[in-house]
């Protein structure tokens, strides 16, 4: 499916471009474009939780990182100071953009579930058999409150990025111009703190990437979306 929205890449652009209508005239332009060669909603949801997942992977990765740089600069003893403030910093920065990234993902993800559940609840009024209409509700509330479980932990382990991103920053700033042993000194007081946030972000993080596993796997087994 991957070679599929790449081959598709610049003909989904070319028509956003063209058609300039409103944001949902697009929305169908495009899903049109997709089912056109075998690629549904489904799919699209499927490739948008994947996508979440690995920013979510690459963001605890760049964090857990940042934070082990900053801790080298903490227990400075010896060796080119600035340098290993120019590691911590380039980290930061690589940790915020991997924040943001994970921002958008989530933000994708839940557009195009939106747009299923839409369509799923549209189809299930066009059954006319009441027993199956009643059993196919109850499997889109079912998937959707799993859903709406899975987005609100990956939005919460998001929010708890940004404290721990701001005493990044203020670090950096700090440092850039402060940079000398009594300095470090007086910010590794802030070392426990900043630990307990990282721990319990951390602990957020792993949660929601092991959700989106999960959903996943009962995606393959249609359990959640058929």
């Amino acid at each position: 499916m991957k070679s599929a929205f790449f081959f598709y890449s610049l003909f989904v652009l070319t028509t956003l471009i063209s058609t300039l209508g409103c944001e949902s005239q697009i929305k169908k332009t495009v899903y049109s474009a997709y089912e056109k060669v075998g690629i549904y909603k489904r799919d699209i949801l499927k490739d948008r939780i994947e996508d979440t997942k690995g920013s979510q992977e690459d963001a605890k990765e760049e964090f857990t990182s940042a934070y082990d740089k900053l801790k080298t600069l903490y227990n400075h003893d010896g060796g080119d100071l600035e340098a290993k403030f120019r590691k911590f910093s380039s980290s930061y920065d690589d940790a915020e953009k991997r924040a943001q990234r994970v921002h958008t993902s989530i933000a994708k993800m839940d557009g195009v579930a939106n747009d299923l559940f839409k369509e799923w609840q549209a189809e299930i009024q066009e059954i006319s058999d009441s027993k199956l209409q009643m059993k196919s509700q109850a499997k889109l509330g079912q998937t959707q409150t799993v859903f709406r479980q899975l987005s609100s932990g990956l939005k919460r382990s998001e929010q708890k990025m940004v404290p721990v991103l701001q005493m990044f920053k203020d670090q950096t700033l700090y440092l850039k111009h402060n940079l000398n042993a009594q300095a470090i000194g007086a910010l590794k007081k802030e070392s426990v703190n900043m630990e307990s946030q990282m721990g319990s972000l951390m602990m957020d993080m792993n949660a929601s990437i092991k959700d989106l596993e999960e959903f996943l796997i009962e995606m393959e087994d249609k359990k959640t979306i058929p």
